[in-house]
């Protein structure tokens, strides 16, 4: 349950490579804030954000071929909505908290072949697994959510010089009946989602991009949302996770996109990647419409076998 909707809340290019940024660096390094047993401390931030650039945040070695890495995140997600049924209106209140684990290994270089683009590919496997607690007209329920997991390729174009990394898509994997691995369904992002470390506090970009998802051999069964964003980078500033507390960059991103019923949604979210390792360490993303909020937070990582 907490995969693809989390993942879209969090962006492409966090989701599928949200751990490989802590590859060689060391200048972000855990203090060991979070408990042994693993249990829950929540985020915090100590101060407002400072002056420094965003570019220690763009670990160049985190793209290099054969790189392995492995992250745990808890998350939660929390949703309110009012329904209109022939029995009448009801009101559910939700909270879904639970674990996904990411393993990433960078592949090299490949061709995004929807589009035939020369890119670096990147594979992960997620897995995760989460409790539901929900209040239905009054009354509260616990539900433990099936387990989830997944295995997908990621593509991206990166000019470290220029401090730019472009999302170009994505490629879903499943199995066959003889066991072989299959592609299921691909996610384009035309012309591509960039993330750029260029930028001094204050500074912004907007950019707009088609997010075309094609199901059954991608090639059939597509749906095209246009998404704007506008992503600011807000500056440096501590942060506490499970993991550890960090120097981190924090951006903010507003995006719009279309629905596959033609409305449009609006969300904000914040994320915060550690300095000189380049890790997610945290994200809270807010999606107005639905009334809710999801929030990740790095519980362990590990980079060739090396804990961060």
């Amino acid at each position: 349950m907490v995969t693809k909707a989390g993942c879209a809340a969090v962006s492409s290019l966090l989701c599928g490579f949200a751990l490989a940024g802590c590859i060689g660096g060391s200048s972000s390094s855990g203090n060991g804030a979070g408990s042994a047993d693993g249990t829950r401390e929540d985020s915090t931030n100590v101060g407002g954000p400072t002056g420094a650039s965003a570019r220690a945040c763009l670990n160049d070695a985190l793209y290099q071929s054969g790189t392995t890495s492995t992250a745990i995140y808890e998350t939660e997600l929390h949703f309110e909505r009012d329904e209109s049924l022939p029995d009448g209106p009801f009101n559910i209140d939700a909270q879904i908290v639970g674990l996904v684990e990411f393993q990433v290994t960078v592949l090299g270089t490949s061709v995004f072949e929807p589009t035939g683009q020369v890119a670096t590919e990147v594979a992960y496997s997620m897995a995760s697994s989460a409790t539901m607690v929900y209040e239905l007209d009054g009354e509260t329920f616990e539900q433990e959510m099936e387990p989830d997991a997944g295995d997908s390729r990621f593509y991206f174009d990166v000019d470290t010089t220029a401090g730019h990394v472009r999302t170009l898509g994505e490629i879903n994997i499943g199995i066959n009946d003889t066991g072989g691995l299959v592609s299921t369904s691909a996610e384009i992002y035309d012309p591509y989602e960039l993330h750029r470390y260029d930028l001094s506090p204050g500074d912004s970009y907007e950019q707009e991009y088609v997010h075309r998802y094609v199901d059954q051999g991608l090639d059939e069964g597509y749906h095209d949302s246009l998404f704007t964003q506008t992503v600011t980078y807000d500056g440096r500033e501590t942060v506490t996770v499970p993991a550890g507390t960090f120097e981190a960059c924090r951006f903010t991103i507003s995006r719009s996109y279309e629905l596959s019923s033609g409305t449009r949604e609006t969300t904000v979210e914040q994320i915060w990647e550690a300095v000189g390792d380049g890790v997610l360490l945290r994200s809270l993303a807010i999606e107005g419409g639905l009334q809710s909020f999801g929030e990740w937070r790095l519980l362990a990582a590990t980079v060739n076998g090396v804990d961060l």
